[in-house]
């Protein structure tokens, strides 16, 4: 009797576990997605950087997220973007075209060593 408790009491544990698990792993079909465009009106640095923070504005007819970046060539700065899909300690880069993509560790390496030159 107290073997079938346990188990059926693991298994109410696993099964929601399992699903969380599963929704922690992002994966982006559509590419557009792990990118936002900077709808800041102030000046912005571009290159790599992480996401220290994110904040809902709201504005006029539209809804703006306003991340905190601190850069790796140093110095901090906020920008405002268009997609809520960036959360705290992502690796980005801000494009001089105005754009904020997620970056990976490959991609990282090649930001890099564009900020150096």
């Amino acid at each position: 009797m107290k073997r079938t408790k346990v188990r059926m009491m693991s298994r109410r544990v696993a099964v929601p576990g399992a699903a969380l698990l599963a929704a922690a792993c992002a994966h982006f079909d559509d590419p557009a997605a792990a990118e936002s465009r900077v709808v800041s009106a102030r000046p912005f640095i571009a290159g790599s950087g992480v996401i220290q923070s994110v904040a809902v504005v709201h504005s006029p007819g539209s809804e703006r997220y306003r991340l905190a970046l601190q850069m790796d060539i140093g110095g901090y700065q906020t920008l405002d973007v268009d997609s809520g899909a960036f959360f705290p300690d992502e690796a980005v880069e801000v494009t001089r075209d105005g754009r904020l993509t997620r970056i990976s560790g490959t991609t990282f390496n090649e930001a890099s060593r564009r900020a150096r030159r």
